[in-house]
């Protein structure tokens, strides 16, 4: 299939890109790193005709989607990481648990990454927080720098981190406390968002509950965050 400028991407740092069939290349050969050349031509047209469906010439398609696009091509022709193997050194417990929690997984449920490419998707969305200090910062570098500590396991984010880094959700945080006032559609506007951040992965108190800490005994929860 022939391929020309007509569409764009919108990167993750929020740039208008011209798309390059050689970067789409590169993103697949980056998700599944064995292909030979006719598996990635086949691979690279399928996306380009998803593409021309989805979006009308001159249109701007986001790169969160465009990945997701490569995966629902990629599982449409058989590839997937059903049958994955460790890649960083987890016990046979971890991965049983990150295949059915973490991992991501396309809109069959197929799994479509392995561990290392978990790590790898969160540094590269922890590190884009970098643009709001520094719109110059070296990305590559805190991503590299943050992917390295968690590959070799000395540091491993919360729950909502991992799923959801790099994601069209992007919610990170794992606690969160809610107000409750009395009356009635103050407690029911806090039961929504308690059903909203545990449905994203996250767990919340009310306000003015007492919590045992190691150090200071029971406490307000507000002392605790002050």
């Amino acid at each position: 299939m022939e391929m020309d400028d007509k569409f764009k991407v919108l990167s993750k740092g929020g740039e208008i890109l011209e798309f390059d069939l050689e970067k789409l290349k590169d993103l697949i050969k980056s998700k599944f790193e064995e292909l030979s050349e006719g598996e990635l031509k086949s691979l690279s047209e399928g996306v380009l005709e998803k593409l021309a469906d989805r979006v009308s010439g001159g249109g701007v398609i986001e790169e969160e989607k465009l990945e997701e696009l490569v995966n629902e091509v990629a599982s449409s022709h058989g590839y997937g990481f059903d049958d994955i193997k460790d890649d960083v050194g987890l016990t046979d417990s971890a991965m049983r648990v990150l295949k059915a929690r973490y991992l991501m997984k396309d809109e069959n449920g197929r799994i479509i990454e392995t561990p290392k490419k978990m790590f790898r998707r969160v540094a590269r969305a922890i590190a884009e927080v970098e643009r709001l200090h520094d719109p110059k910062a070296d990305l590559k570098k805190y991503e590299d720098m943050f992917y390295e500590i968690m590959a070799s396991l000395d540091f491993i984010p919360n729950s909502p981190c991992l799923m959801n880094a790099g994601t069209e959700l992007g919610q990170l945080s794992a606690c969160f406390v809610i107000p409750v006032e009395d009356s009635i559609d103050s407690i029911f506007d806090a039961v929504k968002a308690a059903a909203l951040i545990h449905k994203s992965g996250g767990g919340c108190i009310a306000k003015g509950s007492k919590v045992y800490t190691t150090f200071c005994g029971v406490e307000n929860i507000e002392n605790v965050y002050e």
